[in-house]
């Protein structure tokens, strides 16, 4: 493991290159050198996407390590719309494009994904060169034996320009895509096909795998008769407006970042995302990284993506293992009894940073539950956390300790609702230890936060290990999940809607549900609605006479009744729905922690026996006592 990390800084140490402050180790292209570049060269970029954070293994170790995938785009108009193709985007996290010759990238939206393995991205800025599309009945198509070139970036991340390869059409599919002789090359999908005359002819998607010299192309003709809907549905506008929003700047700040890194792992030099990990071993030949985790740490709270989060849980997770390396200790080493009673009572740094990475990971999955399916890193690092919270509870504290409960903290793995439990593992849970109190809180409604702080005194029992907590000390949780927390009295919050928790050990289990914003429109809508009705045919029906021998005054008196009765029907429904809109907490059971009263009720029974003594004699007396059992 330090071995590794060494060998990493060493050749990092010996590598000739920019300054760190340069993430990109070549640096900006000569403006003579663009100057000669064709139209061609200049439309086409790099795309750089962040798909997951891995877990990998390093002499017996997990390390985390961002998941990238690469390709190639071409600008197809002025405004920044950039085709690529498709599998390069689908699942990234954060997307960035790199244009010939800039040394920082710039932070893209998908605006559309198509079946066909296209997709449009939007960029902000202006791109003069370009290779615009075609109109639908004006698309350039390719023959057989027809005379092409492929673009793109493929294999080298620290090339800056892209690179042709020169093939003719061999033939057009049954698929429709075009099979052509260009190289093609890991980096060159997404990049523009075009012929002789530079023309645009179709995008290139994929690569046969077990031959050489087989690359397949879509032609250009799809993308340019589906544009027109594409554009006109709006979904391109709403992307130059996702990348205008006073919003954007963090997320293109993090994508950017993402991207730079990606480029520096894969070159020599230094200020990749490698180096965060050589830096946390003490072993840096930079003290920048410090100061871009500490701003990855800032973006967290304004990426509503998660991957600030998940990407911030991977840095403080290698910096923990590089601390416990540095004094000869593994990540199994720190779930011991020592590390752990050490954690309990706030004296152990390592597992706070793991716990700090732990809390990322939530709330990357509160932000995009999907982030924890493809992390292979969020699974194993949850998987830790199971145990973590099993050692932690065998000593009869809180999970978390009370030292960390001063954030909205998590309830432990394997309750339900986890992943631990999702995946079919037996619930470590056991009864409440002394002087502890389990709360299970059930919800129909995915993503309920209940928090809540201590009010009274907690009236721990002697012999128990957990101290009281603090009021400024908050406990919490997403539903469905379960905490476990020392007796006393706290006020809990769904939402915004308080209720108060009697913890008298034993289990209680809540069912709490948030708001309902759409309930509460139409609860108001039937409420004003009735009351307008009633109002509005009371008046009718006095004005009407149902005694008139006018059949239009007694029709109108029959009108403003059924106003009436509409008014009412309406109140009935609305009243009750808008009262019930709000978030609720309703207890739906307690068990208490004296087992005396457990077991099904059993009811009256006659048991024969001792009855008593006789009060002539003194001898005891036998017969027939009626007792009551449960």
């Amino acid at each position: 493991m330090l071995t590794w990390f060494a060998t990493d800084a060493a050749r990092a140490q010996e590598a000739e290159t920019t300054p760190p402050s340069a993430l990109a180790a070549s640096g900006p292209v000569p403006a003579e050198v663009l100057a000669r570049l064709s139209v061609v060269e200049r439309a086409t970029v790099r795309v750089i996407a962040l798909t997951s954070v891995a877990a990998v293994r390093v002499a017996g170790e997990m390390i985390a390590v961002p998941e990238v995938s690469y390709g190639s785009g071409v600008v197809v108009s002025s405004d920044g719309v950039i085709l690529t193709a498709r599998h390069v985007v689908e699942k990234g996290l954060l997307v960035a494009v790199w244009r010939p010759g800039e040394s920082v990238p710039s932070a893209a939206v998908v605006a559309h994904q198509a079946e066909e393995d296209y997709a449009l991205l939007v960029v902000p800025g202006d791109f003069p060169d370009l290779l615009p599309l075609p109109n639908a009945d004006a698309a350039p198509e390719a023959a057989t034996r027809t005379r092409v070139f492929a673009f793109g970036y493929p294999e080298d991340l620290f090339e800056t320009l892209p690179a042709a390869s020169e093939g003719i059409v061999s033939r057009q599919s049954v698929t429709g895509l075009y099979q052509v002789t260009a190289a093609v090359n890991p980096g060159n999908s997404g990049g523009p096909l075009v012929d002789a005359e530079d023309r645009l002819l179709g995008v290139v998607v994929l690569r046969h795998l077990d031959a050489e010299g087989m690359g397949y192309a879509l032609p250009i003709g799809v993308v340019a008769a589906a544009y027109p809907g594409i554009r006109d549905s709006g979904v391109i506008d709403s992307a130059r407006a996702q990348v205008a929003a006073p919003d954007w700047a963090g997320h293109a700040e993090l994508a950017s970042l993402n991207a730079r890194w990606a480029v520096a792992d894969a070159g020599e030099g230094p200020g990749g995302w490698l180096e965060t990990i050589v830096e946390a071993c003490g072993a840096a030949v930079s003290v920048e990284t410090a100061a871009v985790a500490a701003r990855l740490e800032e973006l967290v709270p304004h990426d509503p993506t998660g991957a600030a989060a998940l990407l911030f849980a991977a840095y403080q997770w290698n910096v923990a293992i590089c601390d416990a390396h540095q004094v000869g200790l593994g990540s199994t080493d720190l779930l011991a009894a020592q590390p752990v009673r050490a954690w309990i009572a706030g004296q152990h740094p390592t597992l706070r940073r793991i716990f700090s990475a732990i809390r990322a990971v939530r709330q990357a999955g509160a932000a995009n539950p999907v982030l924890l399916e493809r992390s292979s890193f969020a699974e194993a690092l949850l998987a830790y956390e199971g145990t973590l919270a099993r050692q932690v509870q065998s000593f009869g504290s809180v999970y978390p300790p009370p030292v960390e409960g001063s954030t909205v903290a998590v309830g432990p793995v394997g309750t339900e609702g986890s992943p631990e439990n999702a995946a079919g593992n037996a619930d470590p849970r056991g009864p409440a230890p002394v002087g502890m109190t389990s709360l299970a809180f059930r919800s129909s409604d995915a993503g309920v936060r209940v928090v809540g702080v201590p009010t009274g005194s907690s009236a721990v029992a002697a012999g128990s290990p957990a101290a009281p907590m603090l009021a400024s000390q908050q406990v919490g949780c997403i539903a469905p999940c379960e905490l476990l927390v020392p007796d006393g009295t706290y006020s809990f919050w769904v939402e915004d809607e308080p209720f108060t928790v009697h913890a008298a050990g034993g289990e209680q289990e809540w069912d709490v549900d948030g708001s309902s914003s759409a309930a509460s429109i139409w609860g108001q809508t039937l409420t004003y609605g009735g009351l307008g009705m009633l109002a509005f045919g009371a008046i009718y029906m006095g004005v009407m006479d149902s005694d008139s021998e006018s059949d239009w005054e007694r029709d109108g008196f029959y009108i403003g009744a059924g106003l009436v009765g509409a008014g009412g029907l309406a109140l009935l429904i609305g009243i009750p729905l808008w009262a019930t809109a709000g978030a609720s907490a309703v207890r739906l059971s307690t068990t208490p922690a004296s087992a005396s009263l457990d077991g099904p009720w059993r009811g009256l029974a006659l048991v024969p026996g001792s009855v008593g003594r006789d009060p002539d004699t003194g001898r005891p007396a036998w017969g027939v006592r009626l007792a009551l059992t449960f």
